[in-house]
């Protein structure tokens, strides 16, 4: 699963649903203003994902999503580059998950200045 090193200081917040199509995870947004649009998803450093069925898990090993939660999440920054094997959308860099089907979470992500989001 792809990943970024990015650290960030400050993020917006983000939610949509969990969707594996292949070998790539995206979300749906669920903001109307944006009208469901799908986007690419670089999680943080260490965050990764297991199959059947697929679950994001944390740099600790803990499962936090699964295809089809609705998930919130912090999100550094938005860019357009090319993920291969992923269909070309905007990219999002997330900070960390934050909540799953309106469970909040806590979960350890590798940055020390990540943006708290709650």
């Amino acid at each position: 699963m792809p990943t970024h090193n990015r650290a960030f200081h400050e993020g917006a917040g983000f939610d949509g649903i969990l969707h594996v199509d292949g070998g790539w995870v995206w979300v749906e947004g669920t903001n109307v203003e944006i009208d469901k649009e799908a986007f690419n998803v670089l999680w943080p450093a260490g965050y990764g994902a297991q199959d059947e069925p697929l679950e994001i898990i944390d740099a600790s090993g803990e499962i936090l999503a699964r295809n089809g939660d609705a998930v919130s999440f912090g999100v550094g920054d938005m860019v357009h580059v090319d993920i291969p094997g992923c269909p070309v959308r905007p990219v999002l860099l997330a900070t960390e998950i934050v909540a799953v089907n309106e469970q909040p979470l806590i979960s350890p992500t590798p940055f020390l200045d990540r943006p708290v989001l709650h």
